[in-house]
C-alpha cells in the first residue's frame, strides 16, 4: 500500500507541496504573478485567450436609400475640386447625417491653388499648297470637349487670335525619345501612350523643358470596347514648381488617329484653352457617432466626394461616398464604445489635395487619439464583367478580421456570396486619401471595387451602379469600425 493517497488525477498532495517548497523564492512569485494575470484577463475577455474568437456585430444596408444619394449626386454632376458643386455635395452630406442623428456634423474648408477648365476648344484646320494659309474653302474639323478630348490637371491656356496661332503637330511616339522633344518646339507635340509612356508629370516637365506650345496624348491604351476614351489624368509639381502656360490634354484614339492623318496632309491644330488658375475652397465633411465611454480616441471611415470635372463621376467616386454616407447613418443607430468618425474628402482626384490639408491641420489630434482610418474609393463591383474587389490594409492584425467579417456578411445575405473579393497586406503609400494618414504612421485601410471601363470619363455614369457591391463593402468596413470602436 502507498505511504501517500494519490489525488483524483493520480498526482500525490504531498510530493506536489514539498516540490513547491523545495522551488526558489523568485520562481514562486512569477509563477503566482503569472496565474493572477492570467485571471484576470480571463475576466476581462481579453481578445484571442484561450483561442476565443473576436464576436463581431455586422452593420446593415439600405441599398434603395443608397440609390435615392445616388439619383441625388447625379443631378448635381460633376463636383470638382473648389467649385460650387463640390460644396453643394458636402452640405448635403451633412444633412443627411444631421438627419440620421450624427453629432458635431459640419464642412471644413482649406485653402488650395487650383485649375478651373473655362473653356477648351479642339480643331484641326486645313492649309493650302505651301502650308501658308488656310484652306478658304476648307471649314475647320472641331472635336467635343470631355467625349473626344480631356483636358490634363493643370493645363495652360492658349488665346488663339488668328490664323498664325494655329500650331504643326509633331508626333513624339510614346515620349519616350528624348532626342524628339527638342524638335517640338513651338508646336503641338503629340503622343500615343503605351506601357512605357512616362507620367502626365513627367511629360508635361519635358514639354516645358522643350518650349512646346501644347502637348496632347493619344489614349492607345484605353479599353476599346467603349473607343478608348480620354480620361482625366492630374499633374502633380513640386511646391514652388512654376506651372507652364502649356494646353496639355488626351485624346480618344479615333480622335488621334484623325489628328495624324489630318496633320500628314498639311493640317494645323487650332487650340483656344482658358484654364485659369487661382486659390480656391477645398472642403471636408465631417460627423461623429459619439462613443459611450468618456474617450478622446476614435476611429475613423471616409472616403472622397469630389469628382473628375468631365463626369457624372458615379463609381469615381460617388460608389464610395455613398457608401460611407449609408454606413453611417447605420452606425448612428447603434452604440459604439468609442467614437466613430466619418468624413469626406475634396480635392482627391487632383492629388489627395483635401485629406493632406485636413490631416496637416489635425496632425496633433490624429496622432495621438486615431485607432484606424477605412477608406473607401470605388466601392462598386461590375460583376457582370467579371471583375472583383480588394481590401488592403497596412495592418496584418486586421487582416484575419476582415476575412471573418467578410464571412459572416456573405453567409447572412446570400445575395452578396456572389462578389470575390480579397484581403491583403500593402503599405498603403499611394493610390487614395488613405496615403495622407499613412504618413503620420497610423493604421489603413483602402476598400475598392473594380471599377469601371468608364472610370474618369464622362460615361462613368448612374448605369454602371450596383449599390448591392456597395452594401457589401459598407457591411464589412462599417462591422470592422464598429468591432475596433
Amino acid at each position: 500500500m502507498p505511504d501517500e493517497a494519490p489525488m483524483g488525477d493520480g498526482t500525490s498532495v504531498p510530493r506536489a507541496r514539498r516540490r513547491w517548497s523545495g522551488l526558489p523564492t523568485m520562481w514562486k512569485a512569477g509563477i503566482v504573478i503569472s496565474i493572477v494575470a492570467v485571471m484576470v484577463a480571463a475576466s476581462l475577455g481579453v481578445p484571442g485567450l484561450f483561442g476565443s474568437k473576436p464576436k463581431y456585430h455586422i452593420i446593415q444596408f439600405d441599398t434603395k436609400r443608397a440609390y435615392a444619394d445616388h439619383e441625388w449626386f447625379q443631378a448635381l454632376s460633376p463636383r470638382m475640386t473648389g467649385s460650387d458643386s463640390e460644396m453643394e455635395g458636402a452640405q448635403y452630406i451633412v444633412s443627411q447625417l444631421q438627419a440620421a442623428g450624427l453629432k458635431n456634423a459640419h464642412v471644413e474648408e482649406f485653402d488650395l491653388f487650383m485649375f478651373e477648365v473655362v473653356t477648351a476648344e479642339v480643331s484641326m484646320v486645313a492649309y493650302g499648297p505651301g502650308g501658308l494659309f488656310p484652306k478658304v474653302t476648307g471649314t475647320p474639323v472641331s472635336y467635343r470637349h470631355t467625349m473626344d478630348y480631356v483636358v490634363q490637371g493643370f493645363s495652360g491656356s492658349h488665346a488663339w487670335g488668328n490664323f498664325r496661332d494655329d500650331l504643326l503637330v509633331h508626333d513624339l511616339g510614346n515620349g519616350t525619345d528624348n532626342s524628339s522633344w527638342a524638335a517640338a518646339s513651338g508646336m503641338c507635340g503629340l503622343i500615343g501612350n503605351d506601357q512605357w509612356t512616362p507620367s502626365n508629370t513627367v511629360l508635361f516637365r519635358k514639354a516645358k523643358q522643350n518650349n512646346l506650345a501644347a502637348l496632347a496624348i493619344q489614349n492607345k491604351i484605353g479599353d476599346p470596347d467603349i473607343g478608348s476614351l480620354p480620361i482625366f489624368k492630374g499633374v502633380y509639381f513640386d511646391e514652388g514648381e512654376t506651372l507652364p502656360e502649356i494646353p496639355f490634354f488626351e485624346m480618344s484614339k479615333k480622335m488621334g488617329d484623325e489628328v495624324l492623318s489630318a496633320a500628314a496632309g498639311g493640317a494645323r491644330i487650332r487650340l483656344y484653352f482658358d484654364v485659369p488658375k487661382s486659390t480656391v475652397k477645398v472642403r471636408v465633411a465631417v460627423g461623429d457617432v459619439p462613443g459611450s465611454e468618456k474617450s478622446s480616441k476614435y476611429v475613423m471611415v471616409g472616403a472622397h466626394m469630389d469628382t473628375v470635372y468631365n463626369g457624372p463621376g458615379q463609381v469615381a467616386n460617388t460608389s464610395g461616398t455613398v457608401t460611407v454616407l449609408e454606413t453611417a447613418r447605420n452606425i448612428a443607430r447603434e452604440k459604439p464604445k468609442t467614437t466613430i468618425r466619418f468624413t469626406w474628402f475634396g480635392g482627391e482626384e487632383e492629388g489627395l489635395y483635401g485629406s493632406q490639408l485636413y490631416v496637416e491641420a489635425h496632425a496633433k489630434d490624429i496622432k495621438d487619439n486615431l485607432i484606424f482610418f477605412e477608406n473607401c474609393d470605388m466601392t462598386n463591383i461590375d460583376s457582370p464583367r467579371g471583375l472583383k474587389g480588394w481590401i488592403g490594409t497596412n495592418d496584418n492584425g486586421s487582416i484575419p478580421q476582415y476575412k471573418q467579417i467578410l464571412k459572416l456578411v456573405q453567409e447572412s445575405d446570400q445575395k452578396l456570396a456572389k462578389y470575390s473579393v480579397s484581403v491583403s497586406y500593402d503599405p498603403m503609400h499611394i493610390g487614395s486619401d488613405q496615403a495622407s494618414f499613412v504618413d503620420l504612421d497610423k493604421k489603413v485601410c483602402f476598400s475598392a471595387g473594380s471599377g469601371c471601363k468608364e472610370y474618369h470619363t464622362y460615361l462613368d455614369n448612374i448605369t454602371h451602379i450596383n449599390t448591392e457591391s456597395e452594401a457589401l463593402f459598407g457591411k464589412v468596413i462599417g462591422s470592422h469600425a464598429y468591432y475596433l470602436a
